[in-house]
């Protein structure tokens, strides 16, 4: 075995050895954080639709499971509209690789549609306008700004191939330094990872809450709905069956105290259940 002393430097093969584990070390501790926070976040959004305190929130492993097996589509199904950019990013027309980048935004605005509870006009709006600011303008500004050439193709091509050649922005400089050091694995899961994680985990969570109809109820007097449960501690609040609506005015019950108490607990589709809405009181009133 060969020792190394003073600066002596390491051969390639021992350095790329190293870096593999320390690429290894990364992603370990990476994803169980990611893991926890994606169930808080999820959590989070959940109990700020049905306006639950968020001290009661609890995550262990079981809302950890939860949260991943629901996120697993979805992140599946951004690795796929990336895939397809990706692809299309090879065409050799200008045009074609301009609208390619279209592909990811539309997966995009496609999940908010799904998630954000916004009407399809405004995500159809709002879609429109993101793809003109970052999309769209490419195929406008080449005919004021090269007028030099003649026909509308050239002027596209020629713009593409020069905004190839423009220096790079701040955040690929960080970007390209991440990739160097880490590795362009460990650099796409974590960029992908935190960027589902920001944009779409609370977003899930307030879309589960605002369509889940099948509730567990305390049959007590008056009857409980169990919003939210987390281990043994059950989050509930009395209902109003007919109108779906639920008082804000939380118990904190435990399954040892309702045995205790002698109440069944049963699974109705109940829902989806939302909070009355608050009444405008005037002065005089």
């Amino acid at each position: 075995m060969k020792k190394f002393k003073g600066n002596q430097i390491l051969p390639e093969d021992s350095k790329k050895s190293i870096q593999k584990y320390i690429h290894v070390g990364i992603l370990t501790a990476f994803i169980p954080a990611f893991s926890y926070l994606t169930a808080y976040f999820f959590e989070r959004g959940f109990c700020g639709q049905l306006q639950i305190p968020l001290s009661f929130i609890e995550i262990g492993i079981n809302e950890v499971l939860k949260v991943i097996v629901l996120i697993i589509p979805l992140i599946l199904f951004l690795f796929f509209g990336i895939a397809l950019t990706i692809y299309a990013q090879a065409l050799k027309n200008p045009v074609f690789k301009i609208l390619s980048r279209s592909i990811f935004l539309l997966f995009l605005f496609f999940l908010m549609f799904a998630f954000s509870g916004q009407s399809l006009v405004k995500v159809i709006i709002g879609f429109l306008i993101v793809w003109f600011i970052f999309i769209g303008s490419d195929f406008i500004f080449p005919l004021f700004s090269k007028r030099k050439f003649r026909g509308y193709y050239k002027r596209t091509l020629d713009s593409y191939l020069e905004s190839d050649k423009k220096a790079k922005d701040p955040f690929d400089k960080i970007s390209d330094l991440f990739i160097e050091q880490f590795g362009i694995l460990t650099y796409a899961i974590i960029f992908f990872l935190s960027f589902v994680l920001i944009f779409f985990v609370g977003d899930m969570g307030r879309s589960y809450a605002r369509n889940k109809r099948s509730f567990m109820i305390i049959k007590s007097s008056p009857e409980l709905v169990i919003l939210r449960r987390y281990s043994s501690s059950y989050i509930c609040a009395p209902f109003d069956r007919e109108k779906k609506e639920f008082k804000k005015k939380f118990y904190l019950k435990t399954g040892d105290k309702i045995s205790e108490e002698g109440f069944e607990i049963v699974i109705e589709d109940i829902g989806p259940l939302k909070l009355p809405k608050e009444k405008n009181i005037s002065p005089q009133e």
